[in-house]
């Protein structure tokens, strides 16, 4: 019993519902005043998109079990390592998309609900067909992320900025392509294709341009944002402390940038940087630094 609890734990990835925290983006950086029914409204939106998201983990393991067979650390999922049975698994995620559903529309609204049902379509999708193809695969994760922010705007009934869209794209993009670097690096032989992916080492300077290219434009976006917006002296009792925030994000994207070359990432960025002292410590800084400014 046990042993089947953990490996459906495993399987709907319950660590990674902390990337749901990006539906409280848009109500921080609009400076709006929260309610406590706008705090009902999130931590339902929260739950809503961890049973969306478990649900697209669910059909991207089901979708890539044979790929993972081959993987030295992804054969030891649940359904690649015939823990749990497809069948089952496939049930239980649309037993969570369902929910999820029901849940935004009876709970948030019909706008959200049909946000929601875009994001499980598109993240069906991706894991059925787009991952494959170089490119569009990071064009896509970086779409999730974003759509992600704009289903935390519909909840809390505020608006993204141009400059927060423009910054939330690159800085996706950079992160996306940080993880296909470590996915890369990871490879035996230079003609060895990661499993289900189409990336080899052909791709490699490719991907460390792409990576440095969009995190560089990611901390030109603050900096830009600071020199010109005219938000910052509206919003900002002391915005000097902003550029303290635009360092700790380039020393966090340099810091993950480094690793994936080294191999070190094990997958997925931002689970990195959970775990991981150095990010950890950054993200601190960056926020105690936003926070000053505030």
């Amino acid at each position: 019993m046990a042993s089947s609890l953990s490996a459906w734990f495993s399987l709907i990835r319950p660590a990674h519902w902390i990337k749901n925290l990006l539906l409280v983006v848009p109500v921080i950086f609009s400076h709006a005043p929260i309610s406590a029914g706008m705090c009902t409204k999130l931590v339902v939106g929260m739950v809503v998109m961890s049973l969306a998201a478990s649900a697209g983990y669910i059909v991207n393991d089901i979708k890539d079990a044979t790929f993972d067979r081959l993987h030295a650390r992804k054969r030891h999922r649940p359904i690649a390592g015939r823990l749990i049975k497809p069948q089952r698994a496939l049930s239980v995620a649309i037993g969570m998309a369902a929910a999820s559903l029901t849940l935004a529309a009876a709970a948030i609204g019909v706008t959200v609900a049909i946000a929601v049902a875009a994001y499980l379509v598109a993240t069906i999708t991706y894991s059925a067909y787009f991952k494959r193809f170089v490119g569009t695969d990071v064009a896509i994760l970086t779409g999730l992320y974003v759509w992600r922010l704009l289903i935390g705007g519909e909840i809390t009934a505020t608006s993204l900025s141009p400059w927060l869209i423009c910054l939330s794209v690159n800085l996706f993009m950079a992160l996306a392509l940080i993880k296909r670097i470590d996915e890369v690096s990871a490879i035996s032989t230079p003609a060895t294709v990661p499993s289900g992916r189409g990336y080899t080492h052909v791709h490699w300077s490719s991907l460390l341009a792409g990576t440095g290219f969009f995190a560089f434009a990611a901390v030109i976006t603050i900096l830009a944002y600071l020199a010109w917006s005219n938000a910052v002296v509206l919003h900002y009792r002391d915005p000097v402390w902003l550029w303290g925030a635009a360092v700790a994000v380039c020393l966090w994207l340099l810091h993950l940038w480094r690793r994936a070359i080294d191999g070190r990432i094990g997958g997925d960025p931002v689970m990195f940087a959970a775990a991981d002292p150095v990010s950890l410590v950054l993200i601190c800084l960056g926020t105690a630094a936003y926070i000053q400014a505030v």
